[in-house]
């Protein structure tokens, strides 16, 4: 009698499986010949616990059933002499005490298995569990390495400083990678004067019409998993958005995408605030499994290095300019000092104050006037570019009754952004048909002036 074939496991796509099959296959073949019986299979639970029978024509339905039966009752199992299907089956059960599936060899017609017949098949099954076992440390050893090179990747962008939407698009990649089927996204907390938004920061796999309408979400309660996991500073989990309450105002959205399941998880910074918001999406009703979650862990701690890094970098370069500001303060405040001490010439000493501020506000121009009464003033010093058009010192002009003399009089700072080219708040200086107005009054007290 010539052995038959066998049931495979379910092909993963991950090339490590096929050591796992053919060693299968070869107790498979050995089991049936061994037991001189026409078929000899292995049966697998797939991800929703059920029995999974792929690649053999010779196990029919009805031997599968039995397999299930000894799933279920964790136990081997053989048929009598007067059963019509003869069949002898032992579970697969690997360290953890999870049942992976059941090997089963049958025959046609009644039969009677001996004690080494079940003896043997029990052999057999811890001989496929422990092949099995090796191949899931096989998948996990490739899944690390994977891992561990895509996280190298990520952290050398952040010491490279590279922009942060680079570093956090190649972190979704990865993360994606390790969990198929997974369409990530992280948005970014930004805050306002009316509260918090989350703004776009990086989505590869997601269709630019879905993360558009995302942007600017609100953070709060009702804000979809995103804008309520923020808010409530703990990871949300929505398995059908058209039956969950949070996600109601995005039925649409999600329909029109094919997005059915979600979960965010925020990610906080090292004192505890709120960054952003890590998502993940499926197009199928999917629980969170022990390695999404490792996977949402590692990545969330990468995204908060990145995202810290970059506020760091931000706030050092917003430092770095103020310095240099105050700098450029000083000693612009230190010329003129040297100015009033050394200089009699009021006309001079006022040109020198007009081109110090002018340099520090990179302004074409500047004035420095005296008012003579409610209406009128009079330029006691000025500065301008090549350029532009000026006017002369000891000039007069009128205050228009809307211009922003008047407010200077009180002691109020006063800024126009532009001037047009028919109005005279003040004269202007001329250059390129670009207006751009900044004046310097003394009156009982200086009040400065300036445009941002």
């Amino acid at each position: 009698m010539e052995a038959s074939s066998t049931i495979r496991p379910q092909p993963s796509g991950n090339p490590l499986d096929v050591h796992a099959e053919a060693a299968l296959d070869r107790l498979t073949r050995w089991a049936a010949r061994a037991l001189r019986a026409p078929v000899s299979f292995i049966a697998l639970t797939g991800a929703d616990g059920r029995l999974v029978a792929q690649g053999s024509s010779a196990a029919d339905a009805a031997a599968v059933a039995l397999c299930g039966q000894v799933v279920d009752t964790r136990a081997p199992d053989w048929s009598d002499d007067d059963d019509p299907d003869a069949f002898v089956a032992a579970p697969l059960v690997d360290s953890t005490g999870a049942v992976l599936g059941c090997l089963c060899v049958t025959d046609v017609g009644p039969r009677r298995w001996s004690e080494r017949d079940t003896e043997l098949v029990k052999e057999l099954a811890i001989s496929a569990t422990t092949e099995l076992e090796l191949r899931t440390a096989r998948r996990m050893a490739e899944r690390e390495k994977r891992w561990s090179d895509g996280q190298q990747a990520v952290l050398e962008l952040i010491a490279a400083r590279a922009p942060l939407a680079k570093t956090l698009t190649v972190l979704l990649r990865v993360s994606e990678s390790h969990a198929p089927g997974m369409l990530a996204s992280i948005l970014l907390v930004e805050r306002t004067r009316g509260g918090a938004v989350l703004r776009h920061a990086a989505a590869p796999s997601l269709p630019r019409s879905f993360t558009s309408k995302v942007d600017g979400l609100q953070v709060g309660e009702g804000q979809g998993i995103c804008g309520t996991a923020t808010h409530r500073r703990e990871p949300v989990v929505v398995l059908d958005v058209e039956a969950d309450e949070l996600t109601a105002p995005f039925v649409e959205l999600a329909r029109a995408h094919g997005l059915h399941a979600g979960w965010s998880t925020p990610i906080l910074s090292s004192d505890g605030s709120a960054l952003g918001t890590f998502a993940l999406y499926y197009g199928a009703e999917r629980p969170p499994k022990p390695s999404d979650e490792i996977v949402i862990d590692r990545s969330i701690h990468l995204a908060r290095l990145a995202i810290e890094q970059s506020n760091d970098a931000r706030a050092l370069r917003r430092s770095a300019a103020h310095a240099r500001a105050l700098a450029r303060e000083q000693t612009a405040l230190q010329r003129v000092a040297t100015s009033v001490a050394a200089e009699t010439n009021p006309a001079i000493l006022f040109a020198r104050v007009a081109q110090q501020v002018s340099g520090l506000l990179r302004a074409e121009c500047g004035y420095v006037m005296r008012f003579l009464d409610e209406d009128r003033y009079r330029v006691a010093g000025s500065w301008g570019r090549r350029e532009a058009t000026m006017m002369g010192i000891g000039e007069i002009g009128i205050q228009a009754p809307d211009g922003l003399g008047h407010e200077l009089r009180r002691g109020r700072r006063a800024m126009r952004r532009s001037v047009p080219a028919d109005g005279r708040p003040f004269e202007y200086c001329q250059k390129r048909q670009s207006y751009t107005l900044i004046n310097f009054f003394f009156t009982d007290f200086p009040a400065f002036h300036r445009i941002n």
